[in-house]
C-alpha cells in the first residue's frame, strides 16, 4: 500500500518536473488554476466543462487588465510582428544599426564642418567652433574668488540700494 508521504513525494517530484520541462497539459492546467482563483471557479468546472478557448482568452485578458497600453504597445507590436515574421527581431536590429551609423556619420559630417548642434547657437562672427588645438592655445581664465568673509556675499544688493 501507498504511504502517504510517498504520494507527496511523488506529486512534488512531477510538479516539479513538469515545472523545469513544461507540457501542453501543464501549461493547460496552470492556466485553469489561475482562471479557477481569479473567477472562484471550483478547478473541476473549469477544466472539464468550461470551454478551453474561453478559459485561456479571459487568462489572457484578466492579465492585460492592469496593463498601460501606452507604455507596453511598442512590445505588444513587436510580438504580433515577430508572430508574421520570425526575421523581424533581426531585421530591426539591422536598421537600429544602420541609424546608428547614419547619425555617427551625420555628427562627423558636422563637427568638420564646424557647425553648432542647433542653429540657435550660432556665433554671431564667422568663426568656427573650438577644437582640442585652438583650445590648448588660449589664455588661461582667471579663477574667480569668493567672499572674504561670511558664507553669501550680498554686497550687491547694497550697491544696488544705494544707487
Amino acid at each position: 500500500m501507498l504511504r502517504f508521504t510517498d504520494l507527496l513525494e511523488a506529486a512534488e517530484t512531477e510538479a516539479l518536473f513538469e515545472k523545469i520541462q513544461p507540457t501542453e497539459l501543464y501549461v493547460f492546467e496552470s492556466i485553469c488554476r489561475s482562471y479557477s482563483v481569479k473567477f472562484s471557479t471550483p478547478l473541476y468546472v473549469v477544466m472539464n466543462e468550461l470551454d478551453p478557448y474561453f478559459v485561456i482568452k479571459q487568462h489572457y485578458a484578466s492579465q492585460l487588465d492592469d496593463t498601460d497600453l501606452d507604455e507596453t504597445l511598442e512590445q505588444f507590436l513587436d510580438s504580433l510582428y515577430n508572430l508574421q515574421d520570425p526575421n523581424h527581431e533581426r531585421s530591426k536590429k539591422d536598421e537600429f544599426d544602420s541609424d546608428i551609423k547614419l547619425y555617427e556619420q551625420q555628427e562627423k559630417d558636422r563637427l568638420a564642418k564646424g557647425l553648432p548642434v542647433h542653429k540657435a547657437m550660432r556665433k554671431k562672427t564667422s568663426e568656427k567652433a573650438p577644437t582640442e588645438e585652438t583650445l590648448s592655445e588660449t589664455e588661461e581664465v582667471p579663477t574667480l574668488t569668493g567672499p572674504i568673509q561670511g558664507f553669501v556675499n550680498f554686497g550687491h544688493l547694497r550697491d544696488d540700494q544705494e544707487k
